[in-house]
């Protein structure tokens, strides 16, 4: 703006040099020191470090696996686990929660043990797929039945095939059943050991008598005794 008076004396001489250009704005003040050179690359903020990883496996449903909680290279990720998602302490526990694909195409992982320090395998007795009860701390997330003993699970999901499903050989009970593959009342022993021998009960679920009359009596009523009974 200009005065309201011209100044009474004129101003000095002019300076020596010309001043350097003007900055946009005027800094708060000087700093104490020169700021260093720029890095060569941007600074990455860090995040929490692999140590504190909890090793746990999870489903990342971006790449439909079961990847570590670890930064680095598979089967960890460049991220760390959610706290929503759920983790497993095993691989095949989480891929157990994804049964609708193989192991293999669930993980890049091998078969890896449990982490140390980690709660242990949950050892109940649940019901497999192959007429079998279990107890290897695989059971997946959806399984809501376990039980104690392996007999309890078979008696309660395979009770007729309890054999199979416990691993026993059925004993002989030299008793009577019907064979409805040979259409007669056998023996329940080995076949040969005996001419009316037809083989072993074929399952828990098979009825047994005690003598050849009652089996005779209940299912083959209709015929002659002579074509009930088998003699070899």
């Amino acid at each position: 703006h200009p005065t309201d008076a011209p100044s009474a004396k004129p101003t000095k001489q002019p300076s020596k040099k010309p001043t350097r250009t003007p900055t946009a704005k005027p800094t708060d003040a000087p700093s104490p020191k020169p700021t260093k050179q720029p890095s060569d690359s941007p600074v990455v903020p860090s995040t929490e470090s692999e140590s504190q990883s909890s090793g746990d496996w999870y489903i990342d449903w971006d790449l439909n696996k079961c990847v570590r909680d670890c930064i680095g290279a598979r089967p960890c990720r460049s991220r760390r686990k959610y706290s929503w998602e759920k983790g497993h302490p095993t691989v095949q526990g989480c891929c157990n929660t994804m049964s609708f694909i193989n192991f293999n195409q669930c993980s890049y992982a091998p078969v890896i043990q449990a982490r140390t320090g980690g709660p242990p395998p949950d050892a109940k007795w649940y019901p497999g797929n192959h007429h079998e009860c279990l107890n290897d701390g695989n059971a997946p997330a959806w399984q809501r039945n376990s039980y104690d003993t392996q007999l309890a699970c078979c008696t309660a999901h395979f009770n007729w095939d309890t054999n199979t499903c416990m691993g026993t050989t059925q004993a002989a009970s030299n008793k009577w059943y019907m064979s409805w593959e040979m259409g007669k009342c056998v023996k329940d022993c080995d076949r040969g050991s005996d001419r009316s021998c037809g083989g072993l009960a074929p399952g828990s679920w098979t009825i047994i008598h005690d003598n050849v009359n009652a089996c005779c009596s209940m299912h083959m009523s209709y015929t002659a005794f002579s074509q009930c009974k088998y003699d070899g």
